[in-house]
This record gives C-alpha cells, structure tokens and sequence, in this order.
C-alpha cells in the first residue's frame, strides 16, 4: 500500500483545524467572559488555549511530532545523497521532537534559573531569557545551512519560524508583562493573548510541514515501512478476495 501525501491537501487539513480550534476558543472565551457561561458542558475546558491537557494542546504536540518525522526523512535523504547537511537536518528534527515533548509536559516552565534575579515586565516569565537565547544560537548554526537551501524552501522556513518565534517569544512577554502587572491570568484579556500566540505558534508549525513536506516532494522523496517478523521473507502476496488476516493465518500453518 502506498499512501501520497500532497502538500497543499496537507496544509489544507491543518490550516483548517487551527481555524476551527482558535475559533472554539475565543468563541469560549466570549461565553464565559461576556455573556457568564463557565461551563459550556466542557467546550472552554477543552479549547481554551491557556489550558494544558485538552484539544489544542494534543493537536499542537502532533504538530511538531509530525514536523520532527518530516525532519527524519529528509535527514535520511541527505545521507543516502552522501549530503553535507545530514547534521542539520538531524538536529532539527532532534529539537523538534524536544518541542513536541516539551509542549505535552511544559518543561520549559520548569525552567526557573532566572528566577532569582526577580524578573519583571516582558521577563517576568523568566524562562523566554532562555528560550531568546536558544532561537539566537539556532539561528547562527543554521544561517549557512538555509542559505544551501533551495529558495523557496528557504524562505518558507524563515516566515514559518518567524511566526512561531513571534507567538512564543514576542506574544509570551506581553503576557508575561500583563501577568505582571495586573496580577491575574484569567480575565478575558489575557485569554485574547494566549489565543493570538497559540495561533501564531500552531500557523507557523503548519507552514514549516508545508515547506518540509514540498521539499521532499520535488526530492522524491519517500517513506517505507515494512513489518519484519523473525526475518522472515517480506514479500508476500494476497490473493484476490482473500483478507490480511486469512492470508497471516495461511503464512502461519505454513
């Protein structure tokens, strides 16, 4: 079985379920905050994007477990191509997954180091120092390798990523600014923020598939699975009419 994955219905799909996730939750946000619906039998418990542990968050932790697979593969052409990037693309796909993992369990809020200066303002999360740092020294190690990049590609990683640093940096520090300032994160207008910065994240994570899975295409690139039981031979047949369990149960008695 082959499945063809074409890039434009790919972004399509994801592009229209952020859609409909960044709508579920400011239309939430609307219900609880303007009209004093907090319940909404579990509508704002799982779209709204300032909670952990619901819809978005599952989809957005897909998103880049999805981009760092994407990222293997083309690490994986590069080293049949004999190609001097196999490293980049690794390392991209290695702090990809980190960032799927990351976005699933929150260890970046873990990161506190920072915490004894008594940060304020944009700073006050204090974990963004850190993550402002790692974007910086990403973006030195990989200025040449997107130079060798195709044009196009090249320029699509770039928008992809300055949306994604946009929301997770620039959006988090105005939050970090409002959380600081007004003491609360759970009035409407700290929700608008977190909803504009989630979907500024999960758009350029889409766009970096996009760009991704568009550079493979015109590689020819591909994936094959094969499910090898004991070293057995692969090929098989299965006959017209007959099931993949009946043909398993036939290789067996054999």
């Amino acid at each position: 079985m082959m499945v063809v994955v074409k890039p434009r219905v790919l972004i399509g799909v994801l592009g229209s379920t952020i859609l409909c996730l960044s709508i579920g939750h400011f239309a939430s946000q609307y219900l609880k905050h303007i009209e004093g619906y907090s319940h909404q039998w579990g509508l704002e418990r799982q779209f709204n994007l300032v909670n952990e542990a619901n819809v978005p968050a599952w989809f957005s932790s897909m998103l880049l477990l999805l981009s760092a697979l994407l990222l293997t593969i083309a690490a994986a052409r590069e080293r049949q191509a004999a190609g001097r990037d196999v490293r980049h693309w690794a390392g991209l796909a290695g702090i990809f997954f980190y960032l799927s993992v990351d976005e699933a369990a929150q260890i970046h809020e873990m990161l506190t180091v920072f915490d004894g200066l008594h940060p304020a303002g944009i700073f006050y999360y204090s974990w963004v120092i850190v993550g402002a740092g790692f974007v910086g020294l990403v973006g030195v190690l990989y200025f040449e390798f997107l130079l060798r990049l195709p044009p196009a590609t090249r320029w699509l990683f770039v928008l992809a990523g300055s949306l994604y640093v946009a929301g997770a940096l620039g959006v988090e520090m105005l939050e970090s600014r409002y959380h600081y300032l007004n003491h609360t994160w759970t009035d409407l207008s700290y929700a608008l923020l977190v909803g504009v910065e989630e979907t500024l994240e999960m758009s350029g994570i889409c766009l970096f598939i996009y760009a991704i899975s568009t550079y493979l295409a015109r590689s020819g690139a591909a994936l094959t699975i094969r499910f090898d039981d004991h070293g057995r031979p692969a090929v098989s047949r299965v006959s017209p009419g007959q099931s993949l369990g009946e043909h398993a149960a036939d290789r067996s008695a054999a």
